[in-house]
């Protein structure tokens, strides 16, 4: 039988020699190579295990519930409504920031919807993003909120041909002998420029013998959509690189209700389909010796807001200085587009560097190219979300993020835009994990990308603070 007190002695000496381990042994673990990293608990997590706090997100539900069920959307407001609705919202707004506190960076667009109606015009929002907004996550929300108030309908600018997320409000599908070429892809050694449209991609068809089984693309209703984008009295296809004669044909039920010839063009042109009732779907075929270039299609109301969701997945929001300048100022004048939303940063995240000071210039120089291409253009960049990553039993921010988010702050004040912290209007730090256990969820479980239940409250917050500046604009004088 063992000495007990030799048992005993034993077992103390392995404690001591665990102890001086975790007491040397880096927080992030001993790299033995590129495969293998030993990993101990520090004495602190051994002695006093630490219990990291998730952000208490309840009174940001309990807000934007309350300005959901109090805003008024009718068309024609009064000045006492723009007032009480200021007021309203004043104290429970994550507020927009502006350059050197300048809120009339804003006021062309401010301007620019009030004038709708007596114009009769279609002015365009357009939301560019990198995943986080696919599938029309936020933007969608965005839209319903702006067609309510000031009018106007449809989905807006819409790609040719889905590469990832099919979107809620209506529902694309095409025949299979199209190809994609995009900013985001590696560059074509065959096509060797860079005009890709204001989308970031284009299209083109091959293989085309006849109307019958040549390249098509169809849409359907969506029955999971917000009623706005449901109708549209429009729709346009934005071409260019035409070399020779172009035929389309349009079909609803089977039934062609329109036919186009399209010249040989080099320009950016577009042809217009007119519904004067919304189809429930409708395709369109194309017939030519040789593709066009496609950029986009355009579903629209004839006067009124559009709203375009333009999510780039993957990218940094880098698209703009890689672009072709000329290109670009067209479709941005054909288009009439009155205010840019830029969102990306969660692409940045998993790349955790000392400094962002490089992605700093890197977003200053995107702006700053925006506003090459039309002067006054007002334009709002919307900071990175918090992101989680898994931190022993407890899922934490990336220590990254507040380096992000102070980046693209300096970035858009520096370049005279406008700035909403949505990492802060969340709920900041350890934030995310709250918002993926909501019930219901409200964040998805890669702790990166909101639900669309998730993605409507982080959009009725930052409608919320366009409206209170809104209301303070028309309530200024």
């Amino acid at each position: 039988m063992k000495n007990p007190i030799k048992v005993l002695f034993f077992l103390l000496s392995v404690f001591i020699i665990l102890l001086i381990i975790s007491f040397f042994m880096p927080e992030q673990g001993l790299k033995i190579n590129n495969e293998i990293v030993i990993r101990f608990p520090s004495i602190n997590k051994l002695l006093e295990p630490k219990k990291v706090e998730y952000a208490d997100i309840s009174h940001i539900i309990k807000q934007n519930k309350i300005i959901e069920d109090t805003i008024v959307v009718k068309q024609e407001i009064a000045v006492d409504t723009f007032r009480v609705e200021a007021d309203s919202l004043k104290q429970i707004t994550h507020k927009i920031e502006f350059p050197n506190y300048d809120k009339s960076v804003l006021y062309s667009f401010f301007k620019s919807i009030n004038n709708i109606k007596n114009k009769n015009d279609l002015i365009r929002v357009l939301h560019y993003g990198d995943s986080q907004i696919e599938g029309d996550r936020i933007t969608s929300f965005l839209r319903n909120k702006f067609q309510k108030r000031f009018g106007g309908s449809g989905p807006g600018l819409l790609p040719l041909v889905i590469t990832n997320t099919q979107s809620r409000s209506i529902f694309q599908f095409s025949s299979s002998n199209w190809e994609t070429h995009s900013l985001m892809l590696k560059k074509d050694s065959v096509y060797n420029n860079n005009r890709f449209g204001i989308l970031g991609s284009f299209y083109r068809f091959k293989n085309i013998a006849d109307a019958d089984n040549g390249a098509w693309i169809e849409f359907n209703k969506s029955n999971i959509s917000y009623r706005s984008v449901r109708k549209f009295k429009q729709c346009r296809v934005f071409y260019g690189n035409n070399s020779s004669s172009l035929n389309a044909f349009a079909y609803t039920n089977n039934k062609m209700f329109w036919f186009g010839t399209m010249e040989p063009t080099n320009s950016i042109k577009c042809f217009k389909i007119d519904f004067a009732t919304t189809p429930n779907n409708f395709k369109i075929k194309f017939n030519s010796q040789k593709s066009p270039d496609f950029y986009a299609v355009a579903l629209d109301d004839v006067k009124g807001i559009a709203v375009d969701n333009i999510p780039l997945r993957g990218s940094k929001g880098d698209l703009f200085t890689r672009a072709d300048r000329e290109q670009l100022k067209q479709m941005l004048s054909m288009l009439n587009v009155k205010l840019i939303i830029l969102q990306f940063g969660v692409n940045v995240v998993p790349n955790i560097v000392r400094s962002y000071k490089y992605y700093e210039r890197i977003l200053y120089n995107q702006l700053i190219e925006i506003k090459k291409l039309q002067p006054g253009l007002p334009i709002i960049v919307i900071s990175v979300s918090d992101m989680s990553i898994k931190k022993g039993d407890y899922f934490v921010s990336y220590p990254n993020i507040k380096k992000i988010r102070n980046a693209q702050r300096k970035a858009a004040l520096k370049a005279d835009c406008c700035f909403w912290d949505m990492y802060e209007a969340m709920g900041g730090e350890n934030s995310m994990p709250s918002w993926v256990f909501a019930n219901p969820a409200l964040a998805k479980k890669d702790f990166t990308h909101f639900t669309y239940k998730g993605s409507e409250i982080i959009a009725q917050m930052f409608y919320n603070s366009l409206l209170y500046e809104y209301n303070v604009y028309n309530n200024r004088k």
